[in-house]
């Protein structure tokens, strides 16, 4: 029974050995009867497969010959075999597939050992995936405690100036401290509410919820209503010094396009952010450029600000990391804005990346599909037919983004109207004073010197009658009563419908 397993037992090892690589050698003694090398006896075809070598060059050759590079620690491996008359087993890496060994090399007789090769790649390959793995969890670990003690800061800040002036507006104090206090706990909300959305909108992106829609919209007019928000942005955080440049390169028709116009929108308003956030002084220019032979429409932001180090720039894009890591940030913010911006750039279908180093700015291009929407002329005209509007009247169109102007230049075309164009509220109410005969004015709220509320006073004082028409992206009830308060006739919304536009000039003709 003991004969049988033990055979049973030898039969499997050598069925091991067989389906293993395996080479035969003879060992060599000097004179004093020391092992010193290994002279090749038998290989087998695997053997000569993983190793390279083939039979007929090694048989009769010593291994120190054969394989020079290792065969000092191969030798020694092996003559400590031959000395115990234990086996050993040691890794071993050769051939050109570069896969690791588990060498197994047992004495069979005085003269001879063998050695016999395990293909253990795959088990090393999932321990270095693991080693790998649990490095990368606990470096997810590290970055989450990091993000969850800094978001929790963020939180608390805002909370705490909602909570501490809330506690103060119950108390007997002046009209003047209730607006400032009021004021800090209305941004303090905002702030507040800003946090949340980042984080469930992070939360929904990388569970797979967020929602895409398509609609058809110009991408010029979209820039156009960024750059009039952050101009007024500019004004109201005091950085005046701070040059915001468009730059409009797509015509009219090339603008229209179908996309998730939120979305692009959301992106575009975190690139700004970010480009105000970190630049002190200098620029921020913002455009689009269009490849039409592979159909992508790029979206970019460039600043003069800090920039980013190429190191850096290796995870600025991920979910919990910051260029700036310390706990002492100058800038704040969650860490979760570009993460976001490029996950809503990927659902779209395109992408965000970036161009930057250390001192010179940055740059951010943010990649979407080019689907251009054809324009219906034909009803475009019969639009414009079916308003009465006389010929050979003045307009005076004040709007400092051009292709505003084209847009109200273009809808009024075909009436045969004089129409004045002036970038400026100052250059508006001396353009006004050299044409006093001027029937109607386009007046934007937002211009670059002085604000549309101001002129249209101005204007008003000059000649009470000539109409004004307020054209504007802000839609709050205050903009617009502010507008009547100042002296405006009416009040259309950008982007406004072309009919809107057309009626609001008939009727004030």
């Amino acid at each position: 029974m003991k004969t049988e397993k033990k055979k049973k037992r030898l039969n499997k090892k050598l069925s091991r050995i067989i389906d293993s690589a395996y080479a035969l050698y003879e060992i060599v003694y000097n004179e004093t009867g020391i092992p010193v090398n290994y002279k090749f006896l038998d290989v087998n075809p695997l053997f000569e497969k993983i190793s390279g070598l083939l039979k007929k060059d090694i048989i009769g050759k010593n291994t120190g010959d054969i394989i020079p590079i290792n065969s000092v620690d191969i030798i020694k491996k092996y003559t400590k075999t031959v000395k115990t008359g234990k086996s050993r087993t040691f890794e071993y890496n050769f051939g050109e597939y570069q896969a690791i060994y588990k060498v197994k090399v047992s004495k069979l007789s005085k003269n001879k050992i063998i050695s016999v090769f395990y293909d253990i790649s795959d088990k090393k390959k999932l321990e270095q995936d693991l080693i790998i793995a649990e490095e990368k969890a606990k470096q997810s670990d590290k970055l989450k405690t990091s993000f969850l003690s800094h978001i929790s800061h963020e939180i608390r800040t805002p909370l705490n100036a909602i909570v501490g002036f809330s506690d103060f507006l119950g108390e007997d104090i002046n009209d003047e401290d209730k607006r400032l206090y009021s004021e800090i706990i209305k941004n303090s909300s905002n702030d507040l509410l800003n946090i949340i959305t980042d984080i469930l909108d992070i939360a929904k992106i990388e569970s797979g919820h967020t929602k895409m829609t398509k609609e058809g919209f110009s991408v010029n007019q979209l820039m156009s209503e960024l750059y009039e928000y952050f101009q007024y942005k500019k004004n109201k955080l005091n950085k005046n010094h701070i040059a915001i440049k468009y730059k409009q390169r797509l015509t009219e028709t090339k603008a229209v396009i179908i996309s998730d116009k939120n979305r692009v929108k959301q992106v575009m308003v975190n690139l700004l952010e970010n480009a105000f956030k970190f630049t002190s002084e200098g620029f921020i220019e913002f455009g689009a450029n269009l490849n039409e032979k592979k159909k992508i429409l790029e979206l970019f932001v460039s600043d003069s600000g800090i920039g980013i180090s190429k190191e850096k720039q290796k995870f600025i894009f991920d979910s919990f990391r910051q260029a700036d890591e310390s706990t002492s940030r100058v800038f704040g913010g969650t860490g979760l804005g570009l993460s976001i911006s490029r996950g809503l750039a990927r659902l779209i279908g395109g992408d965000l990346f970036m161009k930057s180093k250390e001192g010179p700015g940055s740059q951010f291009i943010f990649q979407i599909p080019y689907l251009p929407v054809e324009t219906k002329k034909d009803s475009l005209l019969d639009v414009k037919k079916s308003f009465n509007i006389p010929k050979g009247k003045k307009i005076l169109v004040v709007e400092d983004i051009y292709s505003n102007f084209e847009l109200v230049n273009g809808i009024l075309e075909p009436y045969k109207l004089k129409i004045i164009h002036a970038y400026s509220g100052l250059e508006a109410i001396k353009l006004f004073k050299t044409n006093i005969d001027t029937d109607i004015i386009m007046m934007d709220m937002r211009l670059p010197d002085i604000d549309g509320f101001e002129v249209t006073s101005i204007i008003k004082n000059i000649k009470p009658d000539v109409p004004i028409i307020a054209l504007t992206a802000f839609a709050t009830k205050s903009d617009k009563d502010s507008a009547i308060d100042a002296g405006c006739d009416d009040f259309l919304v950008k982007p406004f419908k072309i009919e809107m536009l057309l009626q609001a000039i008939e009727k004030h003709l």
